[in-house]
C-alpha cells in the first residue's frame, strides 16, 4: 500500500477551454488506469497563487474542472468527492484477479480554466504482495 499526493497546476488558455476532446485532459493528468487493486481518493483541493506569492485554498473555480471517469460504454462522468468522504476506483490488478468481472476505472483530471490555480488530492494505492501468486 502506498499513498501519494497528486498535484498539478495549469496556465489557462482560451483555446484549451474551448476544446471538447480528450486532448484537454493531457494538460494536467491524461487518461489512464491505476495498476493496483484499489485506489482510495480524498476530495480535491484547489489553491490559487496570489501575485504576492501567497497561496490560499479556494473553491473549484471551474465547473468543468476535476476528476473524470469513463463508463464501460464510453460515457464520460465528472466525479466530485464530497468533503469528509473517500472515493474508490478499481485498478487493473483487481480486474485481472476477478477475471474481468471488476473493470479498471479509466480516469483523467481536467485542468481549471483559471490562471495560477493548482489542484491537489491524496490517493492511497492498494496492491497485493509483489510475490503473491495471481490465481
Amino acid at each position: 500500500t502506498a499513498g501519494r499526493e497528486c498535484a498539478a497546476s495549469h496556465e489557462a488558455s482560451d483555446s484549451a477551454a474551448a476544446q471538447s476532446t480528450d486532448d484537454e485532459f493531457s494538460n494536467w493528468c491524461g487518461w489512464h488506469n491505476d495498476h493496483g487493486s484499489l485506489t482510495a481518493l480524498l476530495p480535491a483541493m484547489y489553491h490559487i497563487t496570489e501575485p504576492t506569492g501567497e497561496i490560499r485554498q479556494i473553491a473549484c473555480p471551474d465547473a468543468d474542472a476535476g476528476l473524470y471517469v469513463r463508463g464501460r460504454q464510453g460515457q464520460l462522468a465528472r466525479v466530485v468527492i464530497p468533503a469528509s468522504h473517500i472515493g474508490f476506483q478499481i485498478g487493473e490488478t483487481a480486474q485481472i484477479h476477478s477475471g474481468g468481472l471488476l473493470q479498471a476505472t479509466p480516469h483523467a483530471v481536467r485542468g481549471a480554466a483559471a490562471s495560477a490555480v493548482s489542484r491537489s488530492s491524496f490517493a492511497v494505492f492498494m496492491e497485493p504482495e509483489w510475490d503473491y501468486p495471481m490465481t
